[in-house]
């Protein structure tokens, strides 16, 4: 939780989840796991590690997650089961959405939002081609920064979550 609540704070200030907090996380888990079931454990828990990875990377190569968010949910999932892994992502995603549902509520940017996504879809599908999501429509850092979600803290609601026995 702490290492969590670490990236949640550093994601949040400074846009950025450090490879040592992932470190830690993996080094932590995988001692958990070692702890509570030794060497199967470990492999579980590197399984666990390894779906987030696999699954979400084209995720990250279109820019539409961040490879430190993509680190952070693996490292968390070491600590879970395959199966549990799978769910605790759903949760953090189905979290996600709903902050970014409300962020664009409050910034009454729902409709841009989705001309946007519309846009994109339209031009990867007449290009045959995938490209960098930011790419469809030039945007100032700023207003990049603006649309962006803080994925850190849906993981730690995520996490939160399982902890309270909801999955």
């Amino acid at each position: 939780m702490v290492f969590l609540l670490i990236a949640v704070y550093t994601d949040w200030r400074f846009g950025k989840i450090y490879n040592r907090q992932i470190v830690l996380g993996i080094v932590f888990g995988v001692g958990f796991r070692y702890y509570e079931s030794g060497l199967p454990g470990v492999l579980s828990g590197l399984c666990s590690f390894l779906i987030p990875i696999l699954l979400l990377f084209p995720m990250f190569r279109i820019g539409t997650l961040g490879g430190g968010d993509i680190k952070l949910l693996a490292s968390a999932a070491i600590f879970l089961t395959p199966a549990r892994t799978i769910l605790f992502m759903g949760v953090a995603f189905l979290t996600g959405a709903i902050l970014a549902l409300l962020k664009m509520i409050k910034e009454r940017n729902f409709v841009e939002r989705f001309r946007y996504l519309m846009s994109y879809i339209h031009d990867v599908i007449t290009t045959n081609q995938w490209k960098l999501y930011e790419e469809t429509k030039k945007q100032s850092e700023t207003e990049v920064r603006k649309h962006k979600i803080h994925f850190a803290f849906p993981i730690f609601v995520s996490v939160l979550i399982h902890m309270g026995g909801l999955y």
